[in-house]
């Protein structure tokens, strides 16, 4: 990232620190930090061990991110939250010992719907965007990697333009919320984000058309990392136009807020599964043992509603 040069000033402070702690033997667990969370908010999105750019610069001898999974593998004993919980009990490989005792369980439901949302963020297409570009870069000739660019910051304002309209759209009295239902949908508000959704998914469709042109020319290698990019593009998409008509399973709503710094309004989306049967039966079903404990476990003086 660093040689990339792709950052803001308070950005390269982070940067800084990130650097000498690593040097010092810093485990790479940025919430260790103490970061200031508006300032780096694009910047850790860009950094985590989720990020397609991992498969290029990391290998499992060096990568933070694995050496943590191996530690947790050799050990007798683990202690994580349940959002983590949650996120490696559906893995094929165990990454967490197969007795589980599970404090505040009363939480675990919530963990796990937290746990199915689906990322709308503008860094998040970003970073899609990006690992397109990136993927194919290097074999294209300089008038489609002009053209690549082109697309993905007219991607991005098209993305931009669909995030105004949302905006513009009205929470109930005395709320900053807004529960996106078919009623909701048929309203004419919701057809103009509708033909603004349209147009986004048709650029983002353009530059991944234009990176399948030129993966011919890639090294077996720099084919995996390409169709990695286009499965992330394409689940993106996917996922957004089930946002944009809706769907039974899935639980969708607006939340208006103010920009931190500009005190601009801004809307953040949201969109988790109605149903977490899917994301907890792993859990149950995998392990030795499930110990759930809590103060506040009975509901209505029964376990039924846990049970």
């Amino acid at each position: 990232m660093i040689a990339e040069g792709r950052f803001t000033p308070p950005e390269a402070w982070q940067l800084l620190k990130i650097v000498r702690w690593l040097d010092a033997g810093g485990s790479g667990d940025l919430e260790r930090l103490n970061f200031s969370h508006q300032a780096s908010f694009g910047l850790l999105a860009r950094l985590h061990a989720d990020a397609l750019r991992c498969r290029k610069t990391c290998s499992r001898s060096t990568c933070v991110y694995h050496m943590a999974r191996q530690r947790a593998q050799e050990a007798d004993f683990v202690v994580i939250n349940h959002a983590l919980l949650v996120q490696t009990s559906g893995e094929e490989r165990d990454t967490i010992p197969k007795s589980i005792i599970v404090d505040e369980a009363h939480h675990l439901a919530e963990a796990a719907r937290s746990a199915s949302r689906r990322d709308f963020s503008e860094e998040a297409l970003k970073e899609i965007l990006a690992s397109v570009v990136r993927a194919v870069q290097a074999a294209a000739g300089k008038e489609l990697r002009s053209q690549l660019t082109r697309g993905s910051h007219e991607a991005l304002l098209a993305w931009q333009a669909i995030l105004n309209e949302l905006t513009r759209l009205s929470a109930p009295a005395r709320s900053n919320r807004l529960v996106l239902t078919a009623t909701e949908r048929r309203g004419s508000a919701w057809q103009r984000v509708q033909r603004l959704a349209t147009d986004f998914e048709a650029r983002v469709q353009l530059v991944v058309g234009l990176g399948r042109g030129i993966q011919l020319k890639l090294t077996r290698d720099e084919r995996v990392i390409w169709q990695e990019a286009e499965q992330q593009a394409e689940t993106f998409l996917e996922q957004w136009g089930v946002f944009v008509t809706g769907s039974e399973e899935r639980l969708q709503w607006l939340d208006f807020k103010e920009d931190y710094l500009s005190k601009k309004p801004m809307v953040e989306l949201f969109d988790v599964a109605r149903d977490i049967r899917e994301q907890l039966k792993p859990l149950f079903s995998r392990q030795h043992g499930v110990l759930l404990t809590s103060a506040t476990l009975i509901t209505g003086g029964t376990f039924s509603y846990i049970k």
